[in-house]
């Protein structure tokens, strides 16, 4: 009986301990998913900017200024690390496409062209793609950080070897554990 007063607790324990760290590793995994998720849209976002450009024609100088306007822009939005610096960006590149759009809509060349219309809704619908990827990312790095800061996770988190992360942190590399 004595025997089993001890060991009774003991299980619990590490039964805690290992549903603390099976709940920490799907948490992470899933940061990994959102994160793949999200750096696929700004890929497939990069690719809609190009073939939206590639579809205008070159010669305007009005036209020609908003797409170098769009490229510097487009870099910059990937290049900004933190959150704030990201959604500055991003208002900078949408206004920036906007002004594009608006001064390639009082072409002739381009108010008839299929291609230019077709690469205009991708890139719409790469937006909204990658808003809802940016959305997942948030969610999943913010259960991750309630997972490690909540009971019973806070007791196991740094034990086990999962360090906190954050939502402007661009790398899980670092923060899994050996």
């Amino acid at each position: 009986m004595a025997l089993f007063m001890v060991i009774g607790p003991l299980g619990f324990f590490f039964l805690a301990i290992a549903m603390v760290y099976v709940g920490l590793v799907a948490r992470q995994r899933e940061c990994g998913r959102a994160e793949n998720a999200y750096r696929t849209q700004l890929q497939l976002r990069a690719a809609a900017i190009d073939s939206l450009l590639g579809t205008l024609p070159t010669g305007d100088t009005a036209l020609d200024a908003a797409r170098s306007e769009v490229l510097a822009a487009s870099e910059q939005a990937v290049l900004a690390a933190s959150p704030d610096r990201f959604s500055f960006e991003e208002g900078h590149l949408a206004n920036a496409i906007e002004v594009l759009v608006g001064r390639a809509a009082k072409l002739p060349a381009v108010q008839n062209d299929h291609d230019y219309a077709a690469s205009r809704r991708e890139l719409l619908i790469t937006d909204a793609r990658l808003t809802t990827a940016r959305r997942s990312r948030r969610r999943a790095y913010a259960e991750y950080e309630c997972a490690c800061d909540a009971f019973p996770g806070v007791l196991f988190s740094g034990i086990l070897g999962f360090k906190p992360m954050s939502y402007d942190q661009p790398s899980l590399a670092s923060h899994l554990p050996q």
